[in-house]
């Protein structure tokens, strides 16, 4: 059985084929974590997939799957923006300071879960763990956004990342949020929309920050060189 968001997955692994295709043309090393985020989404994804299709969603093995990716690929993502704040911070003053806040923020979104939900690694537990993750994947993109406002230098490739990340975020919070609220499962359909919505449009801005420059022609390169008066 397909629902209305399948086509959205499809376009969804594509997007992030191409992210891991142009990340390993040189981007990894300046963003390994979002490499293995990447590779680590795609192949869960298919996985799923093919589990879903041999017994559907409503299998215990389709569903302990789900969750345990989710709980994965989240915190991975969350580890991912927290290692990119600290390298951000290189230099500044208060990076003593905003260093200790983060390590609070990890240790809390990290013990949380087992401290407020019961009974760990069931079903329950790992979504309330995964949302616990989204959750602090918000706050650090956040402090992200801030870090980068405040940085003098203007990284475009991060920037375009950080939007794509934020939209993501936004939504998976919003879809979350949504499913909280609707009691009935026929109208479930609109939140898992939307999330697939925001990570397809998320994965896309990657995919634009991620996309190797091409070479400027040597006609057009000597052409700009005659009109500044710069020596070829």
């Amino acid at each position: 059985m397909f629902y209305t968001d399948d086509p959205l997955i499809l376009v969804s692994l594509i997007l992030q084929l191409v992210v891991i295709v142009f990340l390993l043309q040189g981007a990894f090393r300046k963003f390994p974590l979002v490499l293995a985020y990447s590779l680590a989404r795609l192949a869960t994804s298919v996985v799923e997939v093919l589990v879903f299709h041999q017994g559907g969603k409503e299998t215990a093995v389709f569903r302990r799957l789900y969750y345990f990716d989710r709980v994965a690929l989240n915190l991975i993502l969350f580890l991912m923006v927290t290692a990119i704040i600290f390298r951000l911070l290189q230099g500044n003053r208060q990076r003593s300071t905003m260093g200790k806040a983060l390590i609070g923020i990890v240790g809390a979104v990290l013990l949380l879960p087992f401290l407020v939900l019961s009974r760990p690694f069931t079903s329950h537990w790992l979504d309330g763990m995964s949302q616990f993750l989204y959750f602090g994947s918000g706050v650090m993109t956040l402090a992200l956004w801030t870090v980068l406002i405040r940085s003098r230098s203007h990284d475009s490739q991060l920037l375009k990342f950080t939007a794509g990340l934020g939209v993501a975020m936004t939504g998976a919070a919003v879809s979350f949020g949504l499913r909280q609220w609707m009691h009935s499962p026929h109208l479930l359909w609109m939140p898992n929309l939307l999330l697939q919505l925001t990570h397809v449009a998320g994965v896309l801005a990657w995919c634009l920050a991620f996309r190797p420059a091409r070479p400027i022609p040597a006609r057009l390169r000597s052409l700009s060189l005659r009109i500044s008066g710069s020596p070829e």
